[in-house]
């Protein structure tokens, strides 16, 4: 069911009442959260160009009213998202420069700002990237001392790592055996 809008004028004194501007706002922005969500279904392509129109409308109107800097703390603009991803980026920037328990927070939160936005479910994949970055930032800010010797160094490798491959490849060719075996999964011609 595809939503519906009606139009309805307010007064001038309406207008300039700011709890009324808050709730023309937050309406406007639920309609929108609605119509993405509507949009990530293959079909529903109207919706999401119609919630695209609206964002892009939502924008030009703070450039004009010279309030174009706010909305890069927008949780469902364009700008908004793009300053969180910026955000996102800086913190990993200064964690990987120097890792910190603080730094780690901060890329911790702003990743988790950046998640939080509306559009994050439009760009599921630029939200996972900052996740995958903080992985080996993580890992570097190990408090390990470095190996003494080469043979300490490998042994820690070993014990990290494991020896001969991952322990899930026996337990995939155990569940791969049965399935090939009723032909489930041929090796060809």
């Amino acid at each position: 069911m595809a939503p519906t809008f009606h139009r309805e004028r307010a007064t001038h004194q309406e207008i300039n009442n700011a709890a009324t501007i808050r709730a023309y706002a937050g309406t406007a922005a639920e309609v929108v959260a609605d119509l993405l969500r509507l949009g990530r279904n293959g079909d529903a392509v109207p919706a999401r160009q119609l919630a695209y129109t609206v964002l892009d409308r939502a924008e030009e109107l703070l450039v004009q009213f010279c309030a174009g800097a706010a909305a890069r703390h927008s949780g469902i603009l364009r700008s908004g998202f793009e300053h969180a991803v910026g955000a996102a980026a800086q913190a990993l920037s200064s964690a990987l420069a120097r890792q910190t328990p603080e730094r780690l927070a901060t890329a911790d939160a702003a990743i988790a700002a950046l998640a939080g936005h509306t559009l994050a479910g439009t760009q599921p994949h630029r939200v996972e990237q900052t996740r995958m970055a903080l992985r080996p930032v993580r890992f570097l800010a190990r408090a390990d001392e470095p190996p003494v010797t080469v043979a300490d160094g490998i042994e820690r490798q070993i014990d990290q790592w494991g020896l001969g491959g991952p322990p899930a490849r026996p337990r995939m060719g155990r569940r791969g055996r049965p399935r090939r075996a009723e032909g489930h999964l041929s090796r060809g011609p």
